[in-house]
């Protein structure tokens, strides 16, 4: 499902600088900042969310570790002594958020082709792509957090690693993703989108007319 391998077919839409965070895992106030580009395309009747490193030959000893004073991450690093001092129950909120988007876990390993040559020496491990009839959900961020981001959930319980939107903000993906499923908001999280959650109720709606007596004929 997940996989790694190039994909052409019609490109519905594009954008670059959306981002992965991973920890770096030297230092607490560093994120790995991993830059790339965010593709949805219509392939053989189907349509495939794609997103992969700009540099296809990224490797673990290139990637940007960024620190407090990078300006890319200057809005969600503090310095020891003002996280010492935390006080809000907002800032703490925040700070939770913070950690569950930048770090980057599987539940489940994605799918990957093993002969392909970007996985070769640590290369574009970070790439992966899905069909969109695989969605489950899409989880969005708060508001007021800076940059926008989305986290993609699979039918089969993948959830892949949170796209930061440096560039501009998630808003034309969703359009672009509601052009080819129903999505509406979870009745357990206004932020989550659940994919096709229409379905049911209008096959319902479908079903009760059929029921209902043809007066007239």
């Amino acid at each position: 499902m997940a996989a790694a391998g190039v994909v052409s077919g019609k490109i519905i839409y594009e954008q670059e600088g959306v981002y992965i965070h991973s920890s770096c895992g030297k230092a607490n106030d560093q994120d790995s900042l991993i830059s790339g580009i965010l593709r949805v395309l219509e392939k053989d009747a189907e349509v495939i969310v794609d997103w992969r490193p700009l540099d296809d030959a990224l490797d673990s000893s290139s990637i940007l570790c960024a620190g407090k004073d990078s300006s890319s991450v200057v809005e969600w690093t503090q310095a020891p002594k003002e996280r010492a001092h935390r006080g809000s129950d907002q800032q703490s909120s925040y700070e939770a958020e913070w950690d569950m988007v930048t770090t980057v876990s599987f539940k489940k390993k994605p799918h990957t082709n093993g002969d392909a040559p970007g996985h070769r020496n640590g290369k574009s491990k970070w790439s992966f792509l899905f069909s969109l009839a695989d969605l489950k959900s899409v989880k969005q961020s708060k508001e007021g957090m800076g940059w926008s981001y989305l986290v993609f959930c699979l039918k089969d319980d993948v959830m892949l690693p949170a796209l930061h939107f440096h560039q501009g903000d998630s808003k034309l993906l969703i359009e672009s993703l509601e052009k080819y499923v129903v999505l509406c908001e979870s009745p357990q999280d206004s932020r989550t989108l659940l994919v096709n959650c229409q379905n049911k109720s209008l096959s319902q709606s479908f079903e009760n007319l059929l029921d209902e007596p043809a007066y007239g004929l």
